[in-house]
């Protein structure tokens, strides 16, 4: 058995990339690790991580290294049949278990995503984990092809078609998790520009007066969708950084590959369109209105790489959400995204506040060395002493969990989404200045 893997130091500015070497589904996962600068070509992996629990043995540089089952799928996902791949995917190309290389690395996540020439996010592979047959699904999926839909409408409607009929002639149980891919994004990809659109009305799922067969069929369709929708990659806080920086963003979900431009574009077209057909019903709207609301949000933070400043962004009730502070709009807006790691809730932030801050607002540094309690200790008391808000009575307190934060200490790990923000509780200030306010935090081995 081989020994497992060791990591070496890098320098500043400086990060690992792999090389996913060729190969089958079946076949196993072989990369080579190496230090790499901007220059290089590569796509950076976006995912979720998934249980820490269940471990796939994959092997790198020649030697055995354990990774989670998400990642393991992700990179069979991706895999050529005959051509090597270049990825940076943060389970690898970051030491976990080095506090310093993590520390130094995720400092430059932000610039690792925007230097890559695409950033693939791998949303799942199409299976529906409440089921019990998973392990058959996937070995369907690896038997089918990847795919990817014509950019142009006229070439793209024959695979639209094909999809949408094998769901109009066959039972809905009796298709493949690929088959319901295709039926998933051949809805999507149709419901991106109005000549598809149309088009799509006129099948018999959607037009048909058998109403009961077709309609039943419609609910599975929208299920299918709605699993996508909900995927834990939605919500994923490190997205904050990796879609808005990315420059060319893709989708994969299943072995079917889209660009997020499609889905901005399905939600345009719905917004001036609303789905509608003989069997549709508050539940596929439902499903399209939470799609359409997934897709915004992602479109918002790609949306915030083009500004310089917070005072450039203008329509989505910024000083409601801040008392004038750029940190605490940020930690406000995303705190309902989850994070395996609660310190992530802090620097996952980190380069959006240093791009949308003001010229005094000061800068933090990743330090996986600093304890939990203690971190949002820091950024409390920094949030008293720049806003004079009063956390005792702030919302912001809603769903406290830490037994070790104190009990003025808001935990943004929680994924507490804020309400109604013209609420006065969300602006009361401290009725004294703040700036002098300082804080102990008791651990059991130490004091800080």
């Amino acid at each position: 058995m081989s020994p497992p893997f060791k990591y070496t130091r890098l320098v500043d500015n400086r990060f690992r990339l792999l090389k996913l070497r060729p190969g089958g589904w079946n076949d196993k996962v072989e990369v080579e690790l190496f230090e790499a600068d901007r220059s290089f070509h590569y796509i950076a992996l976006s995912y979720t991580w998934g249980s820490p629990v269940a471990k796939k043995d994959i092997v790198v540089n020649g030697t055995v290294k354990r990774i989670t089952v998400n990642l393991d799928l992700a990179l069979r996902t991706l895999r050529s049949l005959d051509e090597p791949i270049t990825l940076w995917a943060d389970a690898l190309c970051i030491n976990q278990d080095d506090i310093d290389d993590k520390s130094q690395q995720v400092n430059l996540m932000h610039q690792i995503f925007s230097w890559a020439t695409e950033v693939r996010a791998y949303i799942g592979p199409s299976v529906d984990k409440s089921q019990r047959n998973q392990e058959s699904s996937l070995k369907l999926i690896a038997a089918s092809a990847p795919f990817c839909f014509p950019e142009d409408a006229s070439v793209a409607w024959e695979p639209i078609h094909n999809a949408i009929s094998f769901l109009e002639f066959q039972e809905p149980v009796k298709l493949s998790p690929s088959e319901r891919c295709l039926c998933i994004f051949g809805l999507l990809k149709a419901l991106s520009c109005k000549e598809l659109h149309m088009r799509l009305m006129s099948m018999d799922l959607f037009s048909s007066a058998n109403s009961d067969k077709m309609g039943l069929k419609l609910l599975h369709l929208f299920e299918w969708l709605r699993l996508f929708v909900i995927a834990p990659w939605w919500d994923r806080m490190w997205i904050t950084q990796e879609v808005g920086a990315a420059r060319e963003l893709s989708l994969v979900y299943g072995k079917v590959t889209v660009p997020f431009r499609m889905l901005s574009d399905v939600a345009t077209e719905l917004s001036i369109r609303p789905f509608t057909s003989l069997h549709s019903g508050r539940e596929h709207t439902k499903v399209l209105e939470l799609l359409v609301s997934k897709v915004k949000k992602v479109s918002e933070l790609r949306r915030f790489e083009r500004f310089q400043s917070i005072t450039e962004i203008r329509d989505i009730d910024y000083f409601h959400r801040s008392l004038g502070s750029p940190l605490l709009w940020l930690l406000r807006t995303f705190r309902h995204r989850h994070s395996s790691e609660p310190r992530d809730k802090i620097y996952a932030l980190s380069q959006l506040l240093a791009k949308l801050g003001t010229s005094s607002e000061p800068r933090f540094k990743t330090s996986y060395n600093i304890p939990v309690a203690v971190l949002f200790s820091r950024f409390a008391v920094r949030l008293m002493q720049d806003t004079g808000l009063f956390w005792i009575t702030s919302p912001d307190l809603i769903a406290k969990s830490r037994d070790n934060l104190p009990s003025w200490v808001p935990n943004w790990a929680d994924g507490f989404s804020a309400g109604e923000l013209n609420d006065v509780a969300w602006k009361m200030r401290l009725c004294h200045n703040a700036s002098n306010v300082t804080f102990t935090i008791k651990a059991s081995s130490s004091t800080t």
